[in-house]
């Protein structure tokens, strides 16, 4: 249907935002599941349900996006890229482990930030659903 076409790409554009600083465009993001691979002290790593998050989403431009978790102190910034299918995609400006996908409002996010070797932090893939703040 090329009406749903034109709404979901008009909703992927609300979170791609201009490479012109104007005014940011905020989004509060809640997790609808989240699970992962946790590991013991002994290395011996388990599937494991994780407790959902939220999160803070700031659309600085086209390619730059902050993201503050709920349970976290930090600010974490993002490059992103728009892909040919509409959709961005972002991966920390850090060390390049955790990543975003966002389709419109929609998002998948993935830390891939672990250890095997036991404590934190764990392997955790979520998706979940934004608003305009």
């Amino acid at each position: 249907n090329a009406m749903k076409q034109i709404i979901l790409i008009a909703i992927g554009l609300l979170l791609v935002g201009g490479e012109v600083k104007a005014a940011e465009k905020v989004f509060f993001c809640t997790d609808q599941n989240a699970g992962g691979l946790k590991w013991a002290k002994n290395g011996a790593v388990k599937v494991a349900k994780f407790v959902k998050d939220r999160f803070t989403l700031k659309v600085l431009s086209a390619k730059k996006r902050q993201v503050k978790f709920a349970t976290s102190t930090r600010t974490l910034e993002f490059n992103c890229r728009l892909t040919p299918i509409h959709t961005v995609s972002c991966i920390d400006a850090g060390v390049g482990a955790k990543l975003f996908y966002f389709n419109g409002l929609n998002y998948t996010y993935a830390s891939i930030y672990g250890t095997p070797v036991g404590g934190d932090p764990n392997i955790v893939v979520s998706h979940g659903t934004c608003t305009k703040f």
